[in-house]
């Protein structure tokens, strides 16, 4: 049995309803009770943030759910169209697109990185394979000196990363929390042409027939309105 909470997905109170985050929204079947329950408790106050919550089982929608506040003040509901920032769940991402360009042939996982991205050779790492890269074996996980100017710049940070030495943990095991997605847009680049962002749109958003997935800020034009971190400010990553 499905349970209606709160209103209507398209429904959803925005600027006119300032206490609407504190409320529920959306649909779950009874039988995750429990889960809705324990999704609601994250979002006790004003200040504590928002989110959503969408479970499948079977291919079929159990739970479709939201609540709190879309800004760093608590003034803006989180409404069915916030799209919050997901941090790392995009090295996943950016890791299907390899894997989609690898299904069409276009790269193979035993391959140098250096045969695709020749720039990628220097310091030693031309026998590194796309595989070493995809798990997390490079030795790249960190890059020292890097600016806040540069972390904005994609390309700037794949020439970076793609003229550093590799560190002492090359071939070992070390998640390379900061440096993965730039590793895989200049590996992407190298091999497509493309950009990540445009990878993103061309090979996952478009196929899922989606319009709620972005690399960066959703385009003029987008239903999709992007929350607020409640984040005030990033440490540099050279402090990692």
């Amino acid at each position: 049995m499905t349970v209606e909470i709160g209103v209507n997905r398209r429904a959803v109170p925005f600027r006119d309803d300032p206490d609407a985050g504190h409320r529920l929204f959306g649909a779950a079947d009874s039988h995750f009770a429990c889960v809705v329950r324990f999704f609601s408790s994250m979002f006790p106050a004003r200040r504590t943030g928002g989110g959503a919550l969408t479970v499948y089982l079977d291919g079929q929608p159990v739970v479709d759910v939201w609540k709190g506040w879309a800004d760093r003040r608590g003034e803006v509901p989180w409404s069915a169209d916030s799209a919050p920032m997901v941090f790392s769940a995009t090295k996943g991402m950016a890791a299907t697109v390899i894997h989609r360009l690898a299904d069409r042939g276009l790269i193979d996982y035993d391959t140098p990185v250096a045969e695709y991205w020749p720039e990628f050779a220097a310091n030693g790492k031309e026998k590194l394979t796309v595989r070493d890269v995809m798990r997390h074996h490079a030795g790249l996980s960190g890059l020292r000196g890097a600016t806040l100017d540069d972390l904005m710049d994609h390309v700037v940070m794949e020439e970076r990363l793609a003229a550093a030495a590799p560190g002492r943990l090359l071939g070992k095991s070390a998640y390379h929390a900061l440096t993965f997605g730039w590793l895989m847009s200049g590996l992407a680049r190298a091999v497509t042409g493309k950009s990540m962002r445009t990878l993103f749109r061309e090979e996952l958003a478009e196929p899922l027939d989606t319009d709620g997935f972005h690399l960066g800020r959703p385009p003029a034009g987008s239903p999709t309105r992007a929350a607020r971190s409640s984040c005030r400010r990033m440490s540099p990553p050279t402090r990692y």
